[in-house]
């Protein structure tokens, strides 16, 4: 029998409060159309917790909120939600390969700008996959997936400039305090 150290048990109490905000955040503003902040919340996440946990905390959160989401559960179609979970999971894997980056408290221009095209890029990542998953769940293709993806285009690209606004906007910021309260309380040291 292995004991887990105090560090450990701090990490897992973080990954339940960060499974528990992404399934927060996505029910408060399931009613605004294109507003989300479980992008930016998986995001946070795999930069804040690291690879190891990060990936986990997101897919845990993503899986929750699709599955309970008051709009209509992510489990009647199982393609999306494995898609939907996929597609958070790997942002958080992006998140995390900023770990040991360090924001400062004041991003430059060039620092907002390219958040505001990572936060797009992620955003028509997670739009194209959950998107696919319709016409491979009813069997579509050819000149009818064409005609779905354009129509759909209006809803992609407000999603991805509201997104981009946030990253550009508001992750640096978060960045940077979520970084500091971890390194205040001991559960990452300084890097």
């Amino acid at each position: 029998m292995t004991t887990l150290t105090l560090h450990e048990y701090q990490r897992a109490a973080l990954a339940a409060m960060f499974v528990a905000l992404l399934l927060a955040v996505g029910v408060t503003f399931v009613f605004i159309p294109n507003f989300e902040l479980v992008t930016t919340t998986a995001f946070l996440t795999g930069y804040l917790m690291g690879p190891r946990w990060g990936w986990w905390v997101a897919g845990m959160g993503e899986a929750l909120f699709s599955a309970m989401n008051p709009i209509g559960s992510g489990l009647a179609f199982p393609i999306l939600f494995v898609f939907q979970i996929l597609s958070m999971m790997l942002i958080a894997g992006i998140g995390s390969l900023f770990h040991h980056y360090q924001m400062h408290e004041q991003p430059r221009t060039v620092t907002r700008i390219w958040f505001g095209l990572l936060g797009g890029g992620m955003t028509l990542l997670y739009d194209f996959l959950t998107a696919l998953s319709f016409p491979l769940t009813a069997g579509i293709g050819g000149w009818s997936l064409l005609t779905a993806a354009i129509l759909g285009l209006g809803f992609f690209i407000v999603h991805i400039v509201v997104n981009s606004l946030l990253f550009a906007l508001v992750v640096p910021h978060l960045m940077y305090l979520g970084r500091r309260q971890l390194v205040l309380h001991g559960i990452i040291q300084h890097v």
